[in-house]
């Protein structure tokens, strides 16, 4: 109930593309959401193990809501709801990065729920710096959260 299946991935009946429904503003048809993703400079993969999707990593090059605008950034995601702890993070986003710098990108930015402290360790080892805070992003848990925000920069 925390994600909704956009569409099945190609013709599998394993593999589904999701949306976090946390950042979803509106109720929204199937069909928009996927209308959101394919009119967005947005890459999704789908991380699998045995054939079972366990995650989604995902960046966009013209994410609306970065909070520096003054280079080129790439916005990523990760989604790992049931392998946490099992080092597919840090695979995920050492992938991520490669392909980000594939694209001549010199920096990403992220946004971490200030609930998530253990996403938040993670993300400071691998690197990222936090740069700002958003107040009352999120709701979770009955109670109004920030997203923090975080960056890393490429030579």
């Amino acid at each position: 109930e925390d994600f909704i299946p956009i569409l099945e991935w190609g013709k599998r009946k394993d593999a589904y593309l999701f949306t976090p429904s946390f950042l979803l503003r509106k109720k929204r048809t199937l069909e928009e959401n996927w209308t959101n993703y394919k009119n967005s400079e947005k890459t999704v993969f789908l991380v699998e193990k045995d054939l079972v999707v366990i995650g989604e990593v995902s960046y966009d090059l013209n994410f609306p809501l970065i909070m520096k605008k003054d280079k080129k950034t790439a916005w990523i995601g990760i989604v790992f709801p049931e392998a946490k702890g099992q080092g597919y993070g840090k695979l995920a986003m050492k992938f991520l990065e490669e392909k980000i710098k594939e694209l001549g990108i010199k920096r990403i930015e992220l946004g971490c729920f200030e609930y998530n402290t253990r996403a938040y360790d993670f993300y400071i080892k691998l690197g990222y710096k936090e740069i700002g805070r958003l107040d009352k992003f999120t709701y979770y848990d009955n109670k109004w959260w920030q997203d923090i925000r975080m960056e890393k920069e490429f030579e």
